[in-house]
C-alpha cells in the first residue's frame, strides 16, 4: 500500500500474489496448500482494516492465489520441471504466463469486488489490477526464483574482483537513478530517464538473469517510491494518468 499513487486502487507495483507465483515455482506441488494456508492470516489482517465484506475477502484470496497456482502450473507443464530461467525457450514460456495468467484471473478479481458491492468500476479494477500484477510479475518473480536457486552458490563462487565490480555497479546505477528520479531530479520527461539502461546490460553481460532482475527490482523500487513521494519525472501528471506511463516504462 506504500506503493500505490494517489487514489487509485491498487498500488503500482503488487507484491502478493507475484509472492505467491513465485513460491509455487520453487515449491513441490504437493506442498502448495500448506503455503497457501500460511499467507491466510495476512490476507484477512490486510483486508479488515479496509473494511472488506466476507464474501469480498474471500474471493480476493482464492484470486490471488489463482493467480500464481496457473501460471506456475502451466510453467511447470511446459518446462517439465526446469528452471524457467535457464535458455531461451524457458524464458519464453515464463513470459507468456505471466501475462497470460493476470489477464485471466483479473477479469474475476474485479467481477468478485463488484458483484460483492465494494467497487462499481470494473474496467478501472480490470485494468490497474491487471497492469500491477504483470509489472511486478516480469520483476519481482526473476529475482526471487533465481535469488533462491542459484543466488547463494552464485556468490560463494565469486572472486573479489567480481564482488568489487559488483559493488560499483550497484553504487553507479543507485547514483544515477536518485540523479534522474530522486527530489532533485527534473519534474518532466526527458531523454535522462534512459541513463540507468546502460547499467542493465551490465548487469546482463557480467552478472546473468539473476544481476540483472537484483538490478531492475531495485531500480523499479526506487522509481515507484519516488513517484509516490511526489518526485521525479512522472510525479508532475495526475494519479491516474501517471500510473501507466510509470508500468509502461518500467
Amino acid at each position: 500500500f506504500r506503493l500505490k499513487v494517489g487514489s487509485i486502487p491498487t498500488s503500482i507495483f503488487w507484491l502478493p500474489n507475484a509472492t505467491m507465483f513465485a513460491v509455487f515455482l520453487l515449491a513441490p506441488v504437493s506442498r502448495w496448500w500448506l503455503y497457501a494456508l500460511a499467507v491466510l492470516p495476512a490476507h484477512v489482517a490486510v483486508q479488515l482494516p479496509h473494511h472488506a465484506p466476507p464474501v469480498t475477502l474471500s474471493l480476493l484470496y482464492l484470486s490471488k492465489l489463482a493467480d500464481g497456482a496457473l501460471a506456475a502450473a502451466a510453467i511447470r507443464r511446459f518446462t517439465r520441471g526446469r528452471s524457467p530461467f535457464e535458455g531461451s525457450r524457458g524464458v519464453a514460456v515464463f513470459l507468456l504466463f505471466a501475462v497470460a495468467a493476470p489477464f485471466v484471473v483479473s477479469f474475476a478479481d474485479a467481477a468478485a469486488v463488484t458483484l460483492t458491492g465494494w467497487s462499481h468500476d470494473f474496467r478501472l479494477i480490470w485494468h490497474t489490477r491487471f497492469r500491477s500484477n504483470v509489472l511486478t510479475n516480469l520483476i519481482w518473480v526473476p529475482a526471487v526464483v533465481c535469488g533462491a536457486t542459484r543466488g547463494a552458490a552464485l556468490l560463494k563462487a565469486m572472486p573479489l574482483r567480481r564482488y568489487v565490480e559488483l559493488v560499483c555497479l550497484t553504487l553507479a546505477l543507485m547514483l544515477v537513478s536518485f540523479a534522474v528520479f530522486g527530489p532533485f531530479a527534473p519534474r518532466t520527461i526527458t531523454v535522462l530517464v534512459l541513463l540507468p539502461f546502460p547499467f542493465f546490460l551490465w548487469a546482463a553481460v557480467r552478472f546473468g538473469t539473476g544481476g540483472v532482475s537484483a538490478a531492475l527490482l531495485g531500480f523499479a523500487f526506487l522509481v515507484i517510491w519516488s513517484v509516490a513521494q511526489g518526485n521525479g519525472p512522472f510525479a508532475g501528471a495526475a494519479p491516474l494518468e501517471a500510473a501507466l506511463p510509470i508500468q509502461l516504462f518500467l
